[in-house]
């Protein structure tokens, strides 16, 4: 699963996600591009995220870190 069939999973629109969880769109956007093929210049590799962001998301999303880590490394695996 990827961070956003994670999101979509949610209902969440990315505006939405990122109301939830204090983070910017474009932000939230990079890290969901990062796992297209081939990656936009402007994707951030998601595996950097700090740790504040994780919690931040991983709360808005109503999973787990385990769970977010699990989208974040498949993503990046592709």
């Amino acid at each position: 699963m990827t961070l956003q069939q994670l999101r979509l999973d949610k209902g969440y629109t990315l505006a939405e996600l990122a109301e939830l969880s204090g983070l910017s769109l474009g932000r939230i956007g990079n890290w969901e591009a990062w796992s297209r093929d081939p990656r936009p210049k402007t994707a951030r590799d998601p595996l950097l995220m700090s740790v504040q962001s994780a919690l931040r998301l991983s709360s808005a999303l109503d999973v787990s870190l385990d769970v977010l880590a699990e989208c974040l490394t498949s993503d990046a695996s592709r």
